[in-house]
Parts: C-alpha cells; structure tokens; sequence
C-alpha cells in the first residue's frame, strides 16, 4: 500500500484494545500500521523535486528526520522545515549506504544531507500537501556556505552542514537544526595534552571517510545551526557548543526578558546533558553553556576558568570540546541521550535516554528521564530528576518526542535494524510510534499507535497547531539493502525503499490531539 493507507485494510486481527483506546500489537509487516481511526497520507519522499525555479533542480534529501511547522499568514499555508541526518541515497541504479566510492557518489551524498524548506497548503478534505507555488522552497546541504558565529581555524566560513538530527524553534521565528554524528564524515578532534589533536574512528559502517575527497577542518561541524527561513541564510552557533547534539530545544524565560534556555542532548553512550543561558534578548550568540550533573542536581558551568577546565586555555576550546570539558567539570554521562521536550502544562523537562548495552548491567531498552527546574525556571542552576519511564514492557529504546496541543505525550522508538530480530529486542516487532496520555482515566499508560515499515524508525514527530495532522518522517526504510534486486523494504510504493514524510489524521487522533 501507499498513499492513503488505511490500518482497517489490515483486518481486525491487527488491531486490540487496552483501555479505552485503541492501539495496535508489535508487528513485522513492512507497512506503516497504524490504529484504528488513524490515516496516513505520504507528503514528500526522498528525491522528489521541490522546486525548479529560480534556485535550480531541488530535491528533497534522504533520510528526513526532525520536523518544524511553521504557519502562515492564514490557516491553510504553511512552511516545514526537514532535516536530513544520513546521505545514504540512490546512486546509478544501486543503493550506497554511507561510504561513497567515487567523487561523483560524494557529491552526491553532500547533496542529499542538510535540510529542506517546503511551502504546504491545506486541500478542502482538510489534507495538507506541497504548495504549487515553490518560489519559498530552498535546501540546505553540506557545500552550502554557513557561517561560523566566532571564528574557527582562523575564518568563518564553514562548508555546509551534516549530520542533522533534531532541532528547535526560537521563540524570535528561526530555525534550529543540530549537527549530530559528525565524526563520521571529517574526521574529529579532541583535546590532549594541552592541544588539539584530529583522529578518525576504526572502520565500520557508519564511517563516510569524506575527508577522502574534501580536507575540511573538523571543528566546523557538531554545531547548532540558526537558520532564517525567510532568507535562507544560515549560521553556526558556536556559543550552544559542540558534541553530538540531538536536538536544540528552547525555554524561553519565565521573566519575559527575551531570553531563552536551549536544551540538548549529546548523543553518544556516555554522553552529557547540556543547557545554553543566552546573555541577550532574541540572539544565541553570547550565553554560558552548562552540563548536566544529576547526582547532585546542579547545573555545572563549562567555563575555562574553572580549575577544572584550565587546560583548555581558551573559552573557544572549551566550546569546541565541550563533551570533554563537561566530563572533567562534573557533569554526570548518561545512557545516550537523545529528544528533549518540554511538558507545555509546567515546563518540566523530558529527556529520552535510547539505551547503553555497554555498562553492567546492559540498559538494553532505556528510559525517559525527568528534569524539574527549580522554581520550574529556565534560567536555574539547579533541578531535580527522576525516571518518568522505564522501557522494555510496551516500548524500547526511545528516541524523538512530541506533545500533542492537549498536551499528552507520543514516542517513537530507535531499536537498530541490525538488533531488531535478536534478543531481546525480537519482541517489539518493527520500531513503533507510542501515544502516553498524561490527564484523564487512561494517565500513564502507554499505547502503540503506529508500527513503521522494515528497518524504519519514526522520526520528527511535529502537530499542527489544531492538532489534527501528525507530521511524521519514515527514516531509512529498508536500512540493509545493498542490491536493487533484493531491497529489505519496498514501502512506500511497492518498488524500491524511500524516506518521506507522512501525514497521520483521522478520527482517532481528533479525538485524542485535536483541539
């Protein structure tokens, strides 16, 4: 099935009631289940053409993943914007998952990286689709020309942007998009000895080896990117620093200063917590950046003169190596964390920690932490946790979030395709999309609503406004195909696996997000 599919086309042995809702059992089919009274409708896939104009040849990239809506000037326009974290993408006929072999194939692959800008609007059915007008559509990718909010290697001009994962929306109306697995494509750096020093992890089948073809200086990427959707210029935030971030979600503070709290999470096994205090109203630019100590429920701040973090010699290195200077300033490593969202009702904060199969005992299936401000302020430099859930029954390895306008909380899961079928993950069937209703008879109890296609996981799970469509990306539906011939998913048309977007509606999530 494709567009329009429907869950009841599934008969009624796939669908069952726990409660008082309706949801859906773990399932391997390789289809986008879904509850009953729930409807999907695919918006835009990878490689569709975006515009033709004036800005040339757009296509929408591979492997979409966060997703911002912003309104228009009435109900019924509309812009999102769409990250695309992977390059892996079509090339002459074959699918070429991470390493590009020649230069054609890498510069391809920068292509297929970034992010799209795409005008929507709203049809009589109440179905959103791409605008006809695509004048307001532009992509980012790895060979765009961004610049760098302080200098770096002595310029600031950067070369593109990769990796991006999730994101965030400024309170002032920019776009903030996160540069996650950098080290894969350049190469990293780290700080030794009092300098820096630039490594390249082993060889596995995440490393892109870019630096084959281009020699750009690794520091440029891991940032959080500030982008204008109305002119399409971008910058790097160096002031939020860099790590592997998932996202870059914004509090504005409570004083109604202008200025905003940004929080992130640096996804790695033992990765940290991280939170931007902006010094000025509407800017990014100047700020302190904090890390996470949850053992003692404070906010330890990563500044070169602390005793600690006096190796670094300079602010700017601290920042370029904030995952090490969070560690040596106390701040506590975590089981990868990931999404963080913010309760709309008390501006708690939610933070999904995926899993850490590498400590004693294994966290195979991960959690959703807790953080309280004090005083349920932004701006404080002290807070206290605790586990908001723990997975492994209903669900595993959580990953991006969403609230809908009722303020009730979704999920969807991350479990590897590589681990999908073993233990003890087989159980879960394909990574799912997970309603948790927070007010009423059925608070706290977690519902499957959506089951993704082969080796796919949800991503970018983003409302309207009136909470009647669910915008959501299908990620890298048949992840371990390496032949044309033999793909391990063939959604969503039958033919060969595509990422896309998709809109859910229905009367399901009317009666459950609607307002």
């Amino acid at each position: 099935m494709g567009q329009g599919a429907l869950v009841s086309a599934l008969g009624p042995a796939a669908v069952r009631c726990s409660g008082s809702l309706p949801e859906i059992g773990p399932t391997n089919r390789d289809e986008l289940v879904l509850a009953s009274g729930l409807r999907y409708r695919v918006l835009v896939c990878e490689g569709d053409r975006i515009s033709s104009g004036a800005r040339g040849d757009l296509r929408f990239g591979s492997n979409n993943d966060f997703i911002a809506f912003f309104a228009g000037p009435d109900a019924d326009r509309a812009l999102l914007w769409v990250n695309h974290e992977m390059p892996c993408g079509l090339f002459d006929g074959e699918r070429v998952f991470w390493i590009p072999r020649t230069r054609t194939e890498f510069e391809r692959s920068r292509a297929s990286v970034g992010g799209s800008c795409i005008a929507i609007e709203r049809e009589s059915s109440g179905q959103w689709s791409l605008a006809a007008n695509y004048d307001q559509n532009f992509r980012l990718d790895a060979a765009s020309p961004i610049t760098l909010s302080r200098p770096i290697g002595g310029t600031t001009k950067a070369e593109g942007t990769l990796g991006n994962c999730a994101g965030g929306v400024t309170p002032w109306g920019t776009l903030l998009t996160c540069e996650e697995n950098h080290l894969y494509y350049f190469g990293d750096t780290r700080w030794s000895g009092g300098r820096r020093e630039v490594f390249y992890e082993p060889r596995d089948h995440k490393r892109l080896d870019w630096h084959r073809f281009r020699a750009n200086n690794p520091d440029h990427y891991g940032w959080v990117v500030e982008v204008n959707l109305e002119t399409g210029v971008a910058q790097k935030q160096i002031a939020l620093g860099r790590c592997f971030h998932e996202c870059a979600t914004v509090a504005p503070a409570r004083d109604r200063s202008g200025r905003v709290a940004v929080y992130s999470g640096d996804d790695t096994i033992g990765g940290c917590i991280y939170k931007f205090l902006s010094r000025d109203a509407n800017s990014l630019a100047e700020g302190e950046l904090y890390a996470a100590n949850t053992r003692t429920g404070r906010w330890e701040l990563l500044d070169v003169a602390r005793p600690e973090l006096r190796e670094f010699n300079t602010q700017l290195n601290v920042l370029i190596h904030a995952r090490q200077a969070a560690l040596l300033a106390g701040a506590t490593p975590q089981d990868r964390p990931e999404d963080i969202e913010l309760d709309p009702s008390d501006g708690s904060v939610y933070i999904s920690l995926t899993n850490n199969t590498r400590r004693e005992p294994p966290n195979y299936h991960g959690s959703i932490l807790k953080l309280i401000e004090a005083g349920g302020d932004p701006l404080a430099l002290q807070f206290t946790t605790r586990t908001f859930f723990t997975g492994g029954e209903k669900f595993s390895c959580p990953d991006n979030m969403a609230f809908d306008p009722r303020g009730n909380l979704w999920l969807a899961s991350d479990i590897s395709e590589h681990d999908r079928e073993t233990a003890p993950y087989q159980s879960f069937g394909n990574n799912g999309l997970f309603y948790i209703p927070l007010h009423g008879p059925d608070s706290g109890a977690v519902f499957q609503m959506g089951s993704a296609p082969n080796d796919a996981e949800f991503t970018g799970l983003r409302f309207a406004p009136d909470g009647r469509t669910l915008f959501l990306s299908v990620q890298h539906p048949g992840a371990r195909t390496r032949s044309k011939s033999n793909p391990t998913s063939r959604w969503p048309d039958g033919d060969f696996p595509r990422s896309a977007v998709v809109t859910i509606g229905g009367p399901t999530l009317d009666a459950l997000a609607a307002v």
